[in-house]
């Protein structure tokens, strides 16, 4: 048998016994093992347990899951490791390598309750049309793609983390005199944006020279000489009127629902903060 020790946002802890051959985790009500967290997917990871063994994997979550600090697809799990998904931490406990004291210990936790995760991301705390907007900003992200046209048609998913653009980026354009990235596609939280980090090089979205705006499906975008378009693979609902682009540096304009082209909206006091803490750094 196994045991995870899980401490929410909270740092409140609690006990986890893996005792079924799969245990399915996720922030949906019919999970095994629920993580009432905005940060985790509705089925978000998998433990398969046989015999003293145990593995977790990443099913195709938003956000992924973190073994040891690293991003994995499957882990085979060892005594000690750290599991995280989303601010959760999920310490796997092997009982034939504990020592007395220690396995005594994670037996008088109390047992994990979602209903003890009372901060603001709780899934507890949202109302019906809160969890309905960050259900579509989840499809958002495994929608969007970035096409490069002619005659390569390679393709990038930015994810939650973003994608570089530049000689040495994920994304690779050639850009005279210089090697660093010059534009940054990243995910604020609940939309993609274009910001232009370099003077050297043009960044154009649909012929318009641009500092920083709002990406919606089907955007032509030009990063000195190669072309790419910025779309989503699956419509969304029509919820809301299209927003007005933003081209110059001044902030993003802020909305609250995702519309039909599949421009994820947001609201306007967290229009800079979520976007610099999800940024990759290029």
């Amino acid at each position: 048998m196994a045991i995870l020790e899980i401490r929410n946002s909270r740092r409140q802890e609690g006990s986890f016994l893996l005792e079924k051959e799969r245990v399915l985790v996720g922030r949906d009500k019919g999970v095994d093992l629920m993580l009432p967290n905005i940060a985790v997917s509705r089925r978000h990871a998998m433990f398969r347990c046989s015999g003293s063994r145990c593995a977790i994997t990443d099913l195709d979550s938003t956000n992924g899951t973190l073994v040891n600090g690293r991003n994995v697809t499957r882990h085979v799990l060892k005594h000690g490791d750290v599991v995280r998904i989303g601010p959760f931490r999920l310490k796997y406990h092997n009982e034939y390598e504990c020592g007395s004291l220690e396995l005594a210990r994670l037996l008088n936790l109390p047992p994990h309750s979602p209903l003890n995760t009372r901060d603001p991301s709780s899934t507890f705390m949202m109302s019906r049309e809160m969890l309905q907007a960050v259900v579509k900003a989840e499809a958002a992200v495994k929608s969007a793609l970035l096409v490069r046209k002619g005659r390569s048609g390679e393709s990038w998913r930015p994810g939650t983390t973003g994608l570089c653009i530049g000689p040495r980026g994920e994304v690779p354009v050639d850009i005279a005199f210089t090697r660093a990235s010059v534009a940054r596609l990243t995910w604020d939280g609940k939309r993609y944006v274009l910001e232009k980090l370099s003077w050297f090089g043009r960044v154009m979205i649909n012929g318009k020279s641009i500092k920083r705006a709002v990406l919606r499906s089907g955007d032509l975008i030009q990063v000195g000489l190669d072309r790419f378009t910025f779309e989503y693979e699956r419509p969304a609902p029509a919820l809301a009127k299209e927003p007005a682009r933003v081209t110059g540096a001044e902030d993003i304009s802020a909305f609250s629902t995702l519309p039909s082209n599949g421009h994820v909206e947001m609201d306007p006091s967290s229009a800079r903060s979520g976007q610099d803490s999800l940024a990759t750094a290029c």
